[in-house]
């Protein structure tokens, strides 16, 4: 078969058509180079990474390159399969398969790996592995399975030689066609056998990184603002050469080409605060040596003492040292997240030398005094008396933060209060439980009045009423800080919200004497039986399953009766987390408390993947329907809501750039799945459901619910027996 007969195969086509006279699709055969090149020239053009992936397999790095790229290439042959090509009926080759027919689709990621085995393919692959031309099965599912999952049983990644030309989801047309896609590549692209993969073994540890690259290829080279649907030169070397034209433009427009580092990293580009008066753990990131090979480094301080700032300066210092081109944050909560996004977003580029300085602060003259300070653990028996004490600060003009470890927790003291007040406009909500767009603007709000530069009139006499999304990194400042009882860490963490700008806020211009933290908490001198803190915490008290650190972080914080900053931090956590003597009444809960531990100790090491099996050892490990977690806790399902206008579902939020996509990204909102037990019927909407997902991947029709709100705020959802009711101040109840 001739390339150009391979143009007649479809391989991407737009959600909504371009072309009022039929549908617009890329050929197959363009889609595969246009990976191959993103795959080229995103190696060619960080080519410290690619230096460092080639010592580690001892090539040169234009073979590694090379080699890769056709290997990224080919990802996609398993849609040269009818079952692909039936999809779109109005597509389908049929002077070259003939009449359409219906046929089952086992999936274009498993044809792939089956292709990667039928003759003469599978001689031609092997050749690129000379040493292990019989142990490649991991590479064939690194390729294959780019979509997060490997082909499933050896049956695919070590098919029969005979099994494409038999298989009514292939025959010989497509398997003709494949090889000819297959020599295709390969004369263009010019790959070298990688000669130094010499065992199994090293093949199965290359395979994720092998993954990792197809899978990004994939992405930057399916965007069709750049590898578009329009006709293009159809001569095979003017396509390749446009295409990695494309794909440069594609991989900047992306920032995923490397920046060469700033070639002696200083505090005074990125946080002039640090620079002038460096903390002692910043002195420390700043001259620490680094080390040949791999490092790790654990920063252990107090609140506020630049840990940050002596992070963001090792991670300068190791990419200067060639250990890498980049840095990843990775942050409990999609608050703190935000958060630190915004805090970096200039800053960070002055690690870089192409990059012009970015915006930062000055420094702040209260700094030091606001990490030393005593601060002072008072409790409160019930929450009647919390809101009270809220009530009261806010009166003196305060800003006040109130926080509970439950979300309905959260939910009932918001509504306490409101009920409370002149001007409930004075109350604000903040939990997990709220749609993306709605908690982007939440978020917003409470940073703007609560945070380093808010004004006076905008934040005296509020109250923020939040669960865990502001424990950490959210640059908050509040007179006075309410909480539920946590283990030790998480108070100290909690207390830190507070009194932290005192250049801005001064002690004398603050309404209350002091910074305190009011822990909502059962004495712990009066434990009469396991369920002490449900009384008075209610929901709230199952969300740290751990008795003896609750009842010892009681016992530790109101013994003292304050939080020295930096002097009590580490004798306080050591109490807590030291195996002393609980309450009899609590022995019992604690030794099965250790044992959920331990229980999920175990959990952990059985969900670890190993990487030695290579990333095909992921089918064997894992079923088709298994949901491994990376969070121990209650299980949750994803929500998108919408609401019905003009016979069709809408999604509940708005996208600035009218994408319907990102519309319904922002419409999520993840539950409890509990929740979803019950026995309702399907719903009366299931037509309209399907047709909005019409559009959607498939992964996302199988597992995101839509839920409808009502004029009312009350949820229809499919499933869920309870009533629900959604609003953009209390979110869902």
């Amino acid at each position: 078969m001739e390339a150009a007969h391979l143009l007649a195969f479809w391989g991407k086509t737009p959600r909504v058509s371009q072309d009022s006279n039929g549908i617009a699709y890329k050929p197959l055969l363009h889609h595969l180079m246009d990976v191959a090149a993103v795959a080229l020239r995103w190696q060619q053009l960080n080519s410290a990474r690619l230096e460092r992936e080639a010592a580690l397999l001892n090539e040169s790095p234009e073979c590694l390159a090379r080699t890769t790229a056709f290997l990224a290439g080919i990802h996609d042959l398993g849609k040269f399969s009818c079952s692909f090509q039936a999809k779109v009926p109005e597509l389908w080759p049929e002077q070259i398969l003939g009449p359409k027919r219906e046929i089952a689709d086992r999936g274009h990621w498993r044809n792939t790996a089956i292709l990667l085995r039928a003759e003469p393919i599978s001689q031609e692959f092997a050749s690129l592995f000379p040493s292990i031309p019989y142990d490649i099965s991991p590479i064939i599912a690194a390729i294959a399975g780019h979509h997060g999952r490997p082909p499933e049983g050896q049956d695919e990644v070590n098919a029969d030689p005979n099994k494409a030309r038999r298989d009514q989801q292939l025959g010989e047309e497509c398997v003709d066609a494949a090889h000819t896609a297959f020599c295709t590549l390969l004369n263009l692209i010019e790959p070298l056998p990688l000669s130094s993969l010499e065992k199994q073994k090293q093949a199965a540890q290359w395979s994720w990184r092998l993954s990792g690259l197809v899978t990004l290829a994939d992405w930057v080279g399916s965007d069709s603002d750049y590898f578009s649907f329009e006709s293009i030169d159809t001569k095979i070397d003017a396509y390749w050469d446009w295409a990695l034209t494309q794909a440069e433009k594609s991989l900047a427009g992306k920032g995923l080409l490397a920046q060469s580092p700033e070639s002696r990293p200083s505090y005074a580009s990125f946080a002039p605060r640090a620079a002038a008066r460096p903390r002692p753990m910043q002195k420390l990131a700043e001259e620490a040596p680094l080390k040949d090979g791999a490092q790790l480094f654990i920063l252990e301080d107090t609140t506020g003492a630049g840990k940050t700032e002596a992070a963001i300066m090792l991670a300068a210092r190791m990419m200067e040292a060639g250990k890498g081109e980049g840095l990843y944050f990775a942050l409990p909560t999609m608050a703190t997240a935000n958060a630190m996004y915004e805090r970096l977003a200039e800053a960070y580029q002055t690690l870089f030398e192409t990059s012009a300085a970015g915006g930062v602060q000055e420094c702040e003259s209260g700094f030091d005094s606001a990490l030393r300070r005593s601060v002072t653990v008072e409790r409160l028996p019930d929450r009647i008396t919390a809101e009270t004490r809220a009530l009261s600060a806010a009166k003196k003009e305060a800003a006040v933060l109130v926080i509970c470890n439950a979300v309905d927790e959260a939910i009932a003291v918001y509504e306490s209060l409101v009920g409370q007040v002149d001007n409930p406009d004075h109350i604000h909500l903040f939990h997990a439980r709220f749609a993306q767009s709605d908690r982007q603007v939440i978020e917003k709000d409470v940073l703007h009045r609560f945070g380093r530069d808010a004004k006076a009139m905008d934040r005296a006499g509020h109250i923020l009423v939040a669960t865990q999304v502001v424990e950490q990194s959210l640059d908050l400042d509040f007179d006075l800080v309410i909480s539920d009882l946590a283990p030790v860490d998480l108070i100290i963490q909690r207390a830190g919200r507070m009194w932290r700008h005192l250049d801005k806020r001064p002690p004398e211009r603050r309404p209350i004497v002091g910074p305190q933290v009011l822990v909502v908490s059962p004495d712990p001198d009066q434990v009469e039986d396991a369920n002490w803190l449900e009384p008075v915490l209610g929901k709230a008290a199952f969300v740290y399953q751990h008795a003896g650190v609750m009842w010892r972080s009681a016992k530790a914080l109101f013994d003292a009766g304050r939080i020295d900053t930096p002097g009590s931090f580490r004798p306080l956590i050591e109490r807590v987390y030291a195996n002393e003597d609980v309450p009899l009444a609590l022995e019992e809960k604690q030794i099965e408390d250790e044992g959920k531990e331990w229980g999920n100790r175990s959990l952990g090491r059985f969900n670890v993947v190993d990487l030695q099996g290579g990333y095909g050892s992921l089918s064997t490990e894992l079923s088709g329907t298994e949901d491994i977690g990376t969070r121990l806790g209650e299980k949750t399902v994803t929500l998108r809501l919408a609401y019905i206008e003009e016979g069709r579902l809408v999604p509940w939020c708005v996208a600035p750039d009218d994408d319907p996509n990102r519309a319904w990204t922002l419409s999520e909102i993840r539950v409890r799945e509990k929740f979803l037990t019950g026995t309702s019927p399907p719903s009366a909407d299931q037509a309209l459901h399907e047709r909005a997902k019409r559009d959607w991947p498939e992964w996302e029709r199988r597992e995101i619910l839509i839920a409808v709100v009502e004029d009312d705020g009350r949820v229809r959802l499919e499933g869920a027996d309870n009533d629900f009711i959604y609003s953009k101040k209390r979110g869902m109840v």
